[in-house]
């Protein structure tokens, strides 16, 4: 079945088809200004008959239009809705990010960590950074983090884990430092 919209848009190009016919038909000019006064009165009548039902009060043409424009909402949303396989490889692609982002971070924070290690007269062994799953946001957020150096004393240690807590804005508490004497 035709919607009304097509079925409107249709009839134009049949009545603008059938013009042409007419004019290619006509033998003479001497009525074909007649016959195009004619046929352009009958295309404003088929163009403005929408409106002309809308006023007339016959509502089932709007329906139907309202109809239409309903289902072909209806498929495209269909069409939108991910498949399980989609949604399942989007989900991939998500984690596959989120160990870029933090490896990337990783990588960053070792050189940082190990410029604070530096300034405080120690050596950076390994950094392991913990990851807050507990969060829902999509962003990465750092939980805590491990660190092993090589320092002197535990106060070069307790001063590296304060150094690193300000710089990340990490409790204390979430720093793990080993240290190797």
């Amino acid at each position: 079945m035709l919607s009304p919209i097509s079925a409107y848009i249709k009839s134009i190009v049949f009545f603008m088809i059938f013009m042409s016919l007419v004019n290619l038909i006509i033998p003479g000019e001497k009525y074909r200004g007649n016959i195009n006064i004619v046929l352009g009165l009958i295309l404003v009548f088929i163009i403005a008959s929408p409106l002309l039902r809308l006023i007339s009060g016959d509502n089932a043409w709007l329906d139907g239009v309202l109809a239409s424009v309903s289902n072909i909402e209806d498929q495209a949303n269909i069409q939108n809705q991910p498949s399980a396989a989609d949604q399942a490889r989007q989900a991939q692609i998500m984690q596959n990010q989120r160990a870029l982002i933090k490896q990337a971070f990783e990588q960053q924070a070792r050189a940082q960590v190990s410029r604070i290690a530096q300034d405080n007269g120690a050596v950076l062994v390994s950094l392991s950074v913990t990851e807050d799953t507990e969060r829902q946001s999509g962003d990465f957020t750092v939980k805590g983090m491990d660190v092993t150096v090589k320092a002197g004393n535990r106060q070069q240690t307790d001063k590296i884990k304060n150094d690193i807590s300000n710089f990340y804005n990490l409790a204390a508490e979430n720093i793990h430092i080993q240290s190797h004497y």
